[in-house]
């Protein structure tokens, strides 16, 4: 959806004035020799790039130009510019586990303070292993594994920030999670794949 709303804004992009015969010292005049923002665009075999300079002094807008005509210039709405000054978060995928049902779950151990839990689906049904071993209850358990397809990330931390967790906590997790999941199903565009298991700390 990130992605489709910046094209969006390129497809729905209109020139408030058109600006003909523009010189080099115009485009230096305009901001393109050091331009706020570009996108490149690769349309089939055809790759061009738009260009966002300086501000219109007469407030109408900013001035944008392609690189196929450098002899013409545009401006436009300060929208647009606006639609290209996202950072690269904006554009990542928010959802940790897109691909997770519930019922891809063949086996889960819950670590918390009060000990470790391990259920395992067996014939379509829940049993407990650890502590006890006896039925599960399957409407808790689907519930307790339906929060994973819900999690969601509200901020990024890059990798080489603490390698180990330990600034996080993460080394030794107050509450832990693995579920073991069931190969990609025939038909699906990931058959044959090797499928990660799950692992959630916290």
């Amino acid at each position: 959806d990130s992605v489709d709303s910046l094209l969006s804004a390129v497809e729905w992009l209109d020139a408030r004035r058109e600006l003909s015969g523009v010189t080099a010292e115009d485009r230096t005049r305009f901001g393109f020799d050091a331009p706020r923002a570009t996108i490149e665009l690769t349309v089939a075999d055809e790759r061009l790039t738009v260009m966002v300079g300086g501000e219109d002094p007469r407030g109408d807008g900013v001035y944008v130009a392609i690189d196929t005509d450098p002899t013409r210039a545009y401006v436009v709405g300060t929208d647009f510019p606006e639609a290209l000054e996202h950072d690269v978060d904006h554009y990542r995928r928010k959802d940790l586990y897109p691909d997770f049902r519930t019922r891809d779950a063949e086996r889960a151990v819950l670590r918390n303070a009060s000990g470790t839990i391990e259920v395992v689906r067996v014939e379509g049904r829940w049993g407990l292993r650890q502590p006890v071993e006896m039925d599960g209850r399957g409407s808790t358990i689907d519930e307790m594994l339906r929060t994973l397809t819900e999690l969601r990330a509200t901020r990024f931390l890059a990798e080489t920030d603490d390698a180990e967790g330990d600034a996080w906590g993460l080394a030794a997790p107050t509450r832990e999670i693995e579920v073991t999941l069931s190969p990609w199903p025939a038909g699906s565009e990931h058959t044959g794949e090797p499928r990660e298991d799950i692992r959630v700390r916290i």
